[in-house]
């Protein structure tokens, strides 16, 4: 009576937990000759007409069930009898797929059966949450055969501008980004994404795997202007070391010599040499200067152009910087973090002694520049206009401290 008034509750609870699936089998013949369904799937225990407090344990259906547990076999007997693979009722009802309950329950073989069978929701646009479920849960072999079953393109979004590729970085899937790369997933748009969010560890993330699939989709081009937008994105203090960071990373592998897997990704040295000059020169400027980027270009080599010092030299000796310092710091605001820089390497750099424009700088450095930077620094105030008011020159300029 158990068939006929449950529809195959407790029927199917013994054959999924039978030790032999041989058995399991013939136990659903036979509740299948005596009229069960297998459309619905309730616990007995938990269920009895008389109770006003009964439990609804059903799971939807036996086939939710089998693919949850990973029973492969119970699984295609089921589908073999004609249950919904993609159970098209549930749609109305927000509930899972059998597939859903595959991937969320981490049975991979039995989800690939269910692909291979025919299963089609979630993994057509614009509803593809089976294809995303198995991308965050790591499922390599499952994505290949959702991938070449269903002519995904890997290179959409799949909601929210998010790609395949961006999500499984997002989750840290090894693997996955590996599989989608070799698939043809494009890596730069992702890349790209991170950068504009500010996302430099997943950036790092991606090139600390370097694999050939991911040089090979980056290519030259792709690693150059990564690194130009990495370099030119203004990010927070907090943000700046994983700028500096990824930014290193990505300059090792433009700068290395060599190939991987026949694909060549290393930059000719003087094309590599004015790539960091142009970088150093993006920023270092009298309006906008980020030393910790500065200081990491500089250390791989790149030059001060002759332009910034002139730049210096023009603004230091005009009439605008002599009486107005805070005037002069509004319209330029990067000038003091400029100056402490460019001065400092001019000071300690041998190998920048005998050019003519870095000999005219340092002849010609007002004194009153170098004073007003060892008093900021000494009172621990940022070189910038706010910095200079906190300072108060006026108080200096009455006890005539400040130099001329």
């Amino acid at each position: 009576n158990d068939v006929i008034n449950h529809r195959s509750s407790s029927v199917f609870t013994l054959s999924s937990t039978a030790g032999d699936r041989r058995d399991a089998l013939r136990i659903l013949e036979a509740a299948k000759e005596g009229g069960a369904a297998f459309t619905k799937c309730q616990m007995l225990k938990k269920w009895h007409p008389l109770s006003f407090h009964r439990i609804d344990a059903t799971l939807y259906s036996p086939l939710h069930l089998a693919a949850r547990r990973g029973l492969d076999d119970i699984v295609a007997y089921l589908i073999n009898h004609g249950l919904d693979i993609d159970d098209k009722e549930g749609i109305d009802l927000s509930r899972r797929t059998p597939l859903m309950e595959a991937i969320l329950n981490h049975q991979e073989l039995t989800a690939v059966l269910i692909v291979r069978r025919g299963a089609s929701r979630g993994l057509r646009p614009p509803d593809l949450e089976a294809f995303q479920a198995a991308i965050r849960e790591g499922m390599t072999y499952l994505l290949r055969v959702m991938v070449e079953r269903n002519a995904l393109d890997v290179n959409s979004e799949i909601g929210y501008g998010c790609t395949p590729l961006a999500l499984a970085v997002c989750h840290r899937k090894g693997p996955v980004m590996a599989a989608l790369l070799e698939l043809g997933a494009h890596a730069l748009p992702a890349m790209r994404r991170f950068c504009s969010d500010n996302a430099f560890l997943s950036i790092l993330w991606m090139l600390d795997s370097a694999s050939s699939h991911l040089l090979k989709s980056l290519e030259l081009g792709g690693m150059l202007e990564l690194a130009f937008s990495i370099a030119t994105e203004r990010v927070s203090s907090v943000q700046t070391n994983r700028q500096v960071v990824a930014l290193e990373r990505l300059l090792k592998l433009l700068y290395r010599d060599g190939q991987m897997n026949g694909n060549t990704v290393s930059l000719p040295a003087r094309d590599f040499s004015d790539f960091l000059d142009a970088l150093l020169q993006m920023v270092l400027s009298i309006d906008y200067t980020d030393t910790r980027l500065a200081g990491l270009f500089h250390s791989w080599g790149a030059t001060i152009q002759t332009g910034v010092y002139l730049r210096l030299n023009k603004v230091l000796r005009s009439s605008v910087f002599e009486e107005n310092i805070r005037l002069c710091l509004r319209r330029h605001p990067g000038l003091l973090h400029c100056f402490d820089f460019v001065h400092s390497h001019s000071l300690h750099c041998p190998a920048l002694a005998g050019r003519w424009a870095v000999r005219y700088f340092l002849d010609h450095v007002p004194g009153y520049m170098l004073w007003l930077i060892q008093e900021l620094k000494q009172q621990g105030f940022p070189l910038d206009r706010h910095g200079v008011e906190q300072l108060d020159l006026s108080k200096f300029k009455e006890d005539g401290s400040i130099p001329g």
